[in-house]
């Protein structure tokens, strides 16, 4: 059961992206999981799978392919390449960034969501349309979302069904771990430049909110993606900048070698990362807000925050896992001080667009079960969306405590181990659970 989908409607936290990226158990109303191969073995019960080599003498050549899923894709075709088609015509123009394409890669993605929030019956299957539309989405997400991050990162890839064509060969993404994309190339060119390039229809047969849902989904998906980079750079500081790695004394073999393998990967990726602008679209305080705990993570000679003595105590009870000379303390205080504003920044303007989508999302969603208004439930937000912190897990390590939010109408941040529990300065995000 998809718990987001349950929690949407018990009135518990919840999100659209946990919906989305939730279906992995859904059926649609030809009895096919919308996830296929990735889907449960309870979702593929008696379902035809139909594997055969893949004919295509393309980087697919010899691999499994679903016959199956093929069938149902073709079938289907003509109905998301209208859909896709419309959507542009929504937009206004065919798409001008890779920012707008993956919009529309989402808007597809939704469309399952949105019919099973809507299910006044609960548990009635998908549209077959709409799964095929959800499939196809589901793999050309990948690509542009790496063509979106490029984009962000100042690098301008070229707009074009070409391009993505070429992304997608280059880095393999038609084979997956089990099996093969199962598309000949002639219908993967033409989903892919109904994708990128349009041409635009009349609009008028789908819903004109689907554009402000797409639109903060997008928004959403880059802010997610500015805070993996900023977190990536945090953490390359921690390992690599001054005093420099002879902070980090380990108490254990195994984290010594956990922290070598980590120095070693960084050191092999492109680090330090450029500073990622923000997504367009933010408001001016939100933006002004994240730009300046940003900053103050990399320079903090003028900025003292409030947790730091807090961090500093902590770090004196010699509870870490990663032991740091005492004069070093207080520049790792300030740090992850500054890191926790900058996360809980994050944390509330995510928070508030995913409120936009709950005001965007009235016509689709059904009363819900529990007492509380849906509107005003809180909101647990998606790793798709909000990813996993790669720095925190480092400095939890290094204080001895990990951080926990206390469940409640005003959610506090405390730092925590099993001797103690430490409120720290300041609320988590409004209206949230993470």
């Amino acid at each position: 059961m998809n718990t987001d989908l349950a929690n949407a409607r018990k009135g518990d936290p919840w999100s659209l992206s946990g919906v989305i990226f939730g279906l992995s158990d859904a059926r649609d109303t030809e009895g096919r999981p919308l996830c296929e191969r990735r889907a449960p073995i309870s979702a593929k019960e008696g379902v035809p799978m139909k594997l055969r080599p893949c004919p295509y003498g393309d980087e697919r050549e010899r691999r499994t392919i679903n016959l199956s899923a093929l069938a149902q894709v073709t079938a289907h075709l003509e109905t998301v390449v209208v859909d896709a088609e419309r959507f542009h015509g929504l937009a206004g123009s065919s798409p001008r960034s890779w920012s707008e394409v993956h919009m529309l890669v989402l808007d597809q993605l939704a469309q399952a969501a949105l019919f099973q929030l809507g299910d006044p019956k609960r548990r009635a299957p998908i549209p077959a349309p709409t799964s095929v539309a959800y499939k196809i989405a589901v793999g050309y997400s990948e690509p542009v979302r790496e063509l979106l991050m490029r984009e962000l990162l100042g690098q301008k890839p070229e707009v074009s069904a070409e391009a993505l064509l070429s992304l997608v060969k280059e880095e393999r993404y038609l084979v997956g771990a089990s099996e093969a994309c199962a598309g000949p190339p002639h219908l993967l060119r033409r989903v892919t430049r109904a994708f990128v390039e349009g041409p635009p229809r009349p609009p008028e047969a789908i819903e004109a909110r689907r554009l402000a849902v797409a639109r903060l989904l997008g928004r959403q998906v880059e802010l997610g993606i500015c805070f993996g980079l900023f977190d990536r750079q945090v953490e390359h500081a921690l390992f690599f900048g001054s005093p420099g790695t002879e902070r980090f004394a380990p108490r254990t073999r195994f984290l010594r070698d956990k922290v070598a393998e980590r120095q070693r990967q960084l050191l092999e990726a492109d680090t330090p990362l450029p500073r990622s602008p923000l997504p367009a679209g933010l408001d001016a305080g939100t933006a002004h807000s994240l730009e300046t705990v940003m900053a103050a993570c990399f320079d903090r000679t003028a900025h003292v925050f409030g947790n730091t003595p807090i961090i500093e105590s902590l770090l004196a009870h010699g509870e870490s896992a990663i032991v740091i000379p005492s004069e070093q303390r207080a520049s790792l205080a300030q740090s992850f001080a500054a890191y926790l504003e900058a996360h809980s920044a994050f944390q509330r303007a995510l928070t508030q667009l995913e409120l936009q989508l709950r005001a965007q999302l009235g016509p689709w969603l059904t009363p819900p079960s529990g007492p509380d208004d849906r509107g005003q439930t809180a909101v647990a937000l998606n790793p798709a969306i909000f990813p996993l912190p790669r720095a925190l897990p480092w400095f939890e390590m290094i204080v001895g405590h990990r951080l926990h939010e206390e469940a409640g109408p005003d959610p506090k941040r405390v730092l925590r181990n099993q001797h103690r529990s430490v409120p720290l300065h300041g609320t988590a995000a409004a209206a949230s659970s993470s």
